[in-house]
């Protein structure tokens, strides 16, 4: 079943249809392949509220981004274990943002079921500052997203965040939400090809990913990624389509 998804991913990219410039609905596959055989796959799909178009001048993985295109989401982990739900929404004419999220979590002993949300404002043109909390309840943390313009055709993506608190939480968006605090870049050598890397300080112990990602079609991402975690070392195919 896994092998037939992410199949299925990669060669509906192949299609005519990725060659359109604009598109209004992404989907995307992730394997996980861990050395201590716990394999795993991630789906998800983001559908915009309106068409976005790449253009020619930013990488075509940071389209929606500096679109600021709202969307809904839905997204499953752990083979279908974690499944998340919920609205990415930038409020037109002014600098907010919100995202928001229920949650339906089957990866620990029972099930856990909630909402998270992250708020935040871009006060400059590209970068993005925001506090997520949850049911649970809050505790202090921020995250910063920013898209550098180097010049000639080059960007840098830039990731960061801290959180202060003493218990990891079972509710995210991204695995960084779990880290103490983490600092992650990609360079952009073209609109298609990036190269990253990132640390994260995490509730285990420190991770290190290496990563790199290539539209080898206008519509068609293809990825890797290799981390070296407390828990294991972790390699991740990931592929994604637009239409």
């Amino acid at each position: 079943m896994r092998a037939t998804l992410l199949a299925a991913t990669l060669v509906v990219g192949w299609v005519p249809g990725a060659l359109a410039s604009s598109y209004q609905t992404e989907v995307g596959a992730q394997l996980n392949i861990r050395n201590d055989t716990t394999n795993s796959l991630d789906a998800y799909a983001v559908h915009h509220f309106a068409p976005v178009n790449p253009g020619h001048r930013y990488p075509r993985a940071q389209a929606s981004y500096t679109a600021r295109a709202s969307n809904l989401f839905a997204r499953a982990e752990e083979d279908l274990d974690r499944v998340l739900a919920g609205l990415e929404f930038y409020v037109p004419d002014t600098q907010f943002y919100a995202r928001a999220a229920l949650i339906n979590d089957r990866t620990g002993a029972g099930t856990d079921s909630g909402w998270i949300a992250q708020v935040g404002v871009m006060p400059l043109e590209h970068l993005r500052i925001t506090t997520t909390l949850n049911d649970d309840g809050y505790d202090a943390n921020l995250q910063l997203r920013y898209l550098l313009d180097l010049g000639a055709g080059h960007f840098v993506h830039l990731d960061a965040g801290v959180l202060d608190t003493d218990a990891p939480s079972g509710r995210y968006f991204e695995q960084q939400a779990r880290a103490k605090h983490y600092l992650g870049a990609d360079f952009y050598l073209d609109r298609d090809t990036h190269i990253g890397a990132e640390y994260a300080n995490t509730f285990w112990g420190d991770e290190i990913t290496l990563r790199t990602g290539r539209y080898v079609r206008p519509g068609l991402n293809v990825a890797l990624a290799f981390a070296d975690t407390p828990r294991g070392n972790r390699l991740s195919l990931h592929s994604h389509y637009r239409f």
